[in-house]
């Protein structure tokens, strides 16, 4: 008979096979398995509109996984100041691509940014059971990362 136990030793589990044939107990197989925390990576894009203030809400912006081929975040406005924060949770390691994009709107005289911008979140973990993150070459510490977006032109 076969006897599966599983232990766990800090963020690590072991998976032990014991064989019980004829009265005698040896391990037969140990699997490791490493689990680790899922990790929050904030992000922040500023809005910049030449010409006149901005509204809140006045934008919209989507974040689209070219991994998934999938928009993973929709409609996403910036406030009266122009930022655009939002929140991606990752639970494994890997390499993340995305585009952000502005939604074409036809407001009033201002030109529409069609850029589509590469975001790329790398995440890795320390060996403590805790995931990290890069996002586009900048090491994420807790602070949102600033995405640099151009400036829309209102034209009167």
């Amino acid at each position: 008979m076969i006897i599966r136990a599983m232990c766990k030793y800090g963020n690590q589990f072991m998976l032990l096979n014991i064989d019980n044939k004829n009265g005698d107990v040896s391990v037969v197989g140990v699997t490791n398995i490493y689990t680790t925390n899922d990790i929050y990576v904030s992000l922040e894009a500023t809005k910049i509109l030449e010409g006149r203030a901005l509204e809140n809400g006045e934008f919209k912006f989507d974040l689209f996984s070219l991994d998934t081929d999938t928009v993973v975040i929709n409609d996403l406005t910036n406030d009266a100041t122009g930022k655009i924060n939002f929140v991606l949770e990752f639970d494994k390691v890997g390499t993340y691509n995305y585009k952000l994009y502005e939604d074409e709107v036809n407001a009033n005289g201002v030109t529409v940014d069609t850029t589509q911008y590469d975001v790329t979140v790398i995440v890795g973990h320390d060996g403590e059971g805790n995931l990290t993150a890069t996002v586009n070459g900048v090491a994420y510490n807790g602070t949102p990362i600033n995405l640099q977006l151009p400036k829309n032109l209102w034209l009167a």
